[in-house]
């Protein structure tokens, strides 16, 4: 008798036993390759990623692309073409140590988000196959992500799309506007001007929304959700993804993604078979819209971001607690080079008086710490006068912990997700302080 088991379960179960091997599943000509080394997830991929894939991510890190990328690897079509050009832009000196750590970790989310969604597919897995082995590039410096850590952030995410079916279905499905007079259209829970509509709708050259995103250095659910009251009054048109990412599979309903089974076959193959938005993407849309046909006709070229003419006019104090002294140098050096005074703390309980001395305009607050409770540091520091009106922001690379009930529960502000670019932590910290 054959037995069904849920797919993420084999993931998850595979990092759990700490396992060291190759997790490949196949269908609809599209094929996924997840590779993981002591039971964690060091790389994944599927074969419809691209250079055009590097390149949106590129953009997405601030990080002009290699135009001077050799030949040999744009015409190569081999198991690890993304690393191979993710290895020749750190030997060019383009990317440093964590941008590259950070642009692999987007890889690897773009492909294990579509696994996820995945309807059907044979699966197979082979022990005893690392990275190293099958000849990819010797570019990593750990042993990877947790895997219930990206299973579940990329869970959370997905649940977030699925608000939008059925009128959105994919990032990859590309908006356009067949009569631009109505834009003026008042619409039920539409959020944006006429204005600053049109201008958006002037990025829509059969681009996909997750493409647009990347134009205007947004996140693409958040672009989709400004425009989903329009799509679902038929202002907006939603046409299919473009060939080849058509391929990859639709965001499943909320009832066939906790339903996907995977059944055994024989040995180790398996089938498996079934069924109030933020403030700065509007103005993010206003400010790049400007330059946005020039960023598309200069491909992939990002402008990189330029110091707010108010910050000058004061010095804003920036606290940043976190327990990881990584985190802490990579945005003091973010916010420093923007002229923000930013005070790190790596153990805010051997210097609360300091703390609380300082006087800060905003708290950055990562809340897994292993000396403190950051849920109920944050309520200490809200319940004090000293911080009654100060901006809090959580930092966190849980994403089940970062809903808007949970943050406002504790006290806090707003959040952001890690890993965060330095474009990220910007748009957070100048919402709350410029």
């Amino acid at each position: 008798m054959n037995q069904e088991y849920p797919p993420l379960e084999i993931l998850r179960k595979i990092c759990q036993n700490k396992q060291t091997g190759h997790l490949q599943i196949q269908t609809n000509s599209v094929r996924w390759n997840i590779y993981l080394v002591e039971g964690k997830i060091q790389y994944a991929q599927h074969n419809l990623q691209s250079i055009e894939t590097v390149k949106n991510y590129l953009i997405h890190l601030q990080i002009p692309f290699a135009n001077t990328i050799g030949s040999d690897l744009r015409n190569l079509s081999k198991p690890f073409l993304l690393l191979a050009i993710v290895k020749e832009l750190v030997e060019q000196n383009q990317i440093n140590r964590e941008q590259k750590n950070i642009l692999l970790r987007k890889l690897t989310e773009d492909a294990i988000e579509s696994f996820i969604c995945l309807p059907e597919g044979q699966t197979k897995w082979e022990v005893n196959n690392n990275l190293s082995l099958m000849g990819a590039p010797k570019i990593f410096e750990n042993n990877g992500i947790e895997g219930d850590q990206i299973i579940d952030s990329l869970k959370g995410k997905i649940s977030q799309w699925q608000k939008l079916k059925p009128f959105i279905s994919s990032p990859h499905q590309r908006p356009s506007c067949p009569n631009i007079s109505l834009l003026s259209t008042k619409v039920s829970g539409g959020s944006l001007t006429p204005s600053v509509l049109q201008k958006l709708v002037k990025t829509m050259t059969g681009e996909s929304l997750r493409n647009i995103s990347f134009l205007l250095k947004q996140d693409d659910f958040k672009l989709a959700q400004v425009l989903y009251p329009y799509i679902k009054h038929r202002i907006i048109i939603l046409d299919p993804p473009k060939s080849p990412l058509d391929k990859l599979p639709l965001i499943p309903s909320v009832s066939n993604l906790s339903s996907l089974r995977v059944r055994n076959v024989r040995g180790n193959y398996f089938t498996e078979k079934a069924e109030n938005i933020s403030s700065s993407v509007k103005s993010t849309i206003v400010s790049s819209t400007n330059t946005v046909n020039t960023v598309k006709n200069n491909l992939p070229v990002s402008s990189t971001i330029k110091p707010s003419p108010s910050i000058g006019s004061k010095t804003h104090k920036i606290i940043c607690i976190d327990d990881s002294q990584v985190m802490l140098d990579t945005i003091k050096d973010y916010l420093g080079s923007e002229n923000y005074d930013t005070l790190t703390v790596a153990n805010p309980m051997q210097c609360l008086p300091s703390l609380f001395a300082s006087k800060p305009d905003l708290i950055l607050l990562d809340l897994s710490m292993p000396n403190i409770n950051g849920n109920r540091l944050c309520q200490i520091l809200r319940s004090s006068p000293t911080f009654k009106q100060v901006p809090i922001i959580i930092v966190s690379g849980n994403i089940n912990m970062l809903t808007q009930e949970k943050i406002e529960a504790i006290g806090a502000n707003d959040f952001l997700p890690k890993p965060f670019t330095k474009e990220e932590l910007l748009v957070i910290v100048n919402k709350y302080l410029l």
